[in-house]
């Protein structure tokens, strides 16, 4: 796997493990606890309209990278979408251009922002774990699964396919051997966020436990991983630095995944 060096510079590192490691010891200093609290106090501020920064897989923008997905996964006027941890809808309202797509989130506030900004679009408050539906096709989840128990969440989605249907997943898995520091940073998404990271082999494992078959795996590249600096610069104002240091960028590497159904078969996995 792609290893990468990161490097804060003297004061950063200072402000970012004095600060943190004050804030760790003592859980109650934090305004929430869980990633819905998160979201529904910065939904406004991480989730403007036309906002798609999770994605970052080969545009240069969100028109492009949409149109990407839409392509990758050949979507069809007949398909039905789920898109999991929906945010500011962006991307459930470029699904709906094909074919009939429905916006999930566990925060109140994410989904309100998401109607306000594509009011034709569905859009529903759901748990990834327990939400069913009817005649999916297709699953999609950017950078949402760490939010959930992912053995429930695989679960559900094999559940609610249709014989064949798909589950892509865009997410950041762990760097191998990562060092004390990176270490560190690590520890920041799980405290501030709320979010764990699997690695490749625990995600694709777990799938295939459920019943999926991996047919398609890319890592993207260390260019496309540093597009998320200007979010992260974006979060450094919206959520005052002073009390919420960010790190200048993570330690994980975006990865995806398309997981297919396959009808009472369990398939052996080659990466294990």
């Amino acid at each position: 796997m792609l290893r990468l060096n990161i490097s804060f510079n003297s004061f950063n590192v200072f402000n970012y493990f004095y600060i943190k490691n004050n804030q760790m010891n003592n859980s109650n200093q934090l305004p929430w606890k869980t990633e819905e609290e998160f979201y529904d106090l910065h939904a406004a501020n991480v989730f403007k309209k036309d906002t798609f920064y999770h994605v970052n897989m080969i545009g240069k923008n969100e028109e492009e990278n949409a149109k990407y997905l839409i392509g990758l996964l050949n979507l069809k006027p007949t398909d039905k979408v789920v898109d999991l941890g929906c945010g500011s809808g962006f991307l459930t309202n470029k699904i709906s251009e094909i074919c009939e797509c429905i916006g999930i989130s566990t925060s109140k506030e994410c989904i309100k922002l998401a109607k306000k900004n594509y009011p034709n679009n569905t859009f529903e408050v759901g748990n990834m774990e327990n939400y069913h539906a009817k005649n999916v096709t297709h699953f999609t989840c950017l950078e949402a699964i760490g939010y959930s128990n992912i053995e429930k969440t695989l679960k559900n989605a094999y559940d609610s396919l249709k014989d064949g249907g798909i589950f892509f997943i865009k997410d950041t898995t762990l760097i191998s051997h990562p060092s004390s520091e990176e270490k560190e940073n690590i520890d920041y998404w799980e405290y501030y966020w709320k979010y764990y990271t699997y690695d490749v082999p625990t995600m694709i494992s777990s799938a295939y436990k459920h019943g999926f078959k991996l047919i398609y795996f890319r890592e993207i590249s260390q260019d496309s991983r540093l597009n998320m600096k200007p979010f992260m610069e974006s979060l450094k104002d919206n959520l005052v630095i002073q009390n919420y240091p960010h790190p200048d960028i993570s330690v994980q590497i975006p990865t995806e995944f398309i997981f297919q159904k396959k009808k009472r078969e369990k398939w052996r996995n080659p990466y294990i």
